[in-house]
């Protein structure tokens, strides 16, 4: 769009580089926070994350096998695939170079609106002073007619008088 703000780009293309620099958190490092979370649950009989105690072996089982399933890179929705990685790491690449360029010519962008801007405001005034000087040559051209008018009548009288 045209009358995007280059400033907003460069704030858009930051908050996405920022998404896509998440997903390249490891899988060893998801796999040793949930085993930690898996050790509290066990040793305090309650869930690491909310507090909440675990009353029935029923719940801590139920906690520990999504924990498990977290853990499990073919099922979880924590685990990126590589292809994920490589997506992301591509789009990262993609989301800087446009960034780059943007701040690199950013200045051009600046100078291009005041220019636009310039250009506006002398077509604006030309106008105005071409209609004051249409109106000033109107008024001329009023009077010289009249006076033509009147070099006429002057011209007939005479005319009539031979």
């Amino acid at each position: 769009n045209d009358n995007t703000n280059p400033s907003e780009v460069l704030t858009y293309l930051g908050e996405q580089i920022k998404d896509y620099s998440s997903i390249d958190i490891k899988p060893e490092a998801i796999k040793r926070v949930l085993k930690r979370l898996k050790k509290m649950a066990q040793a305090n009989m309650e869930c690491p994350c909310c507090a909440r105690a675990f009353l029935e072996n029923d719940e801590i089982n139920a906690f520990q096998s999504r924990i498990l399933e977290l853990s499990d890179e073919s099922v979880s929705e924590l685990m990126v695939t590589q292809d994920g990685v490589a997506t992301a790491r591509d789009a990262i690449e993609r989301y800087e170079k446009w960034r780059k360029t943007i701040s690199e010519n950013i200045h051009e962008h600046i100078e291009f609106t005041r220019i636009v801007a310039e250009i506006k405001e002398t077509e604006a005034l030309l106008a105005g002073e071409g209609q004051a000087e249409l109106k000033e040559v109107e008024a001329e051209l009023k009077l010289e007619e009249e006076k033509l008018a009147d070099k006429r009548e002057m011209s007939n009288e005479l005319q009539g008088l031979l």
